[in-house]
């Protein structure tokens, strides 16, 4: 019995030692998750910070941007208007020649598809 028991005694010993070691070993996966878990989250955070400050910024500009945008359009509206008053005839030329070359496209286009 004495054999049997000092057996049986190891194994318990050796079964304790493996909990033991699966349990640390646990603890330090849980340890490492968490770790990784909130570094995760310290990146998002920082990552949503700058987006927030980014698009704030991009408010604050596009007034501005899109005023800037609009007096360049209406330059070019009077340069335009300007160059038709002086040249009539090119004027009338161009307008033929872009729409010839636009129906020219969509015919093209058109005969494509069917």
């Amino acid at each position: 019995m004495n054999s049997n028991t000092t057996l049986a005694e190891k194994a318990q010993a050796r079964l304790r030692s493996g909990i033991a070691l699966a349990e640390e070993a646990g603890e330090e996966t849980m340890d490492r998750a968490s770790a990784a878990l909130h570094a995760g989250e310290r990146k998002a955070s920082a990552t949503l910070g700058s987006i927030a400050a980014s698009v704030e910024e991009l408010r604050r500009s596009l007034p501005s941007a899109m005023h800037r945008a609009a007096d360049e359009v209406r330059g070019a509206g009077r340069v335009t208007a300007g160059y038709v008053r002086d040249e009539p005839l090119k004027s009338a030329l161009i307008a033929v020649a872009a729409g010839a070359l636009v129906i020219g496209i969509l015919t093209m286009f058109n005969r494509r598809r069917y």
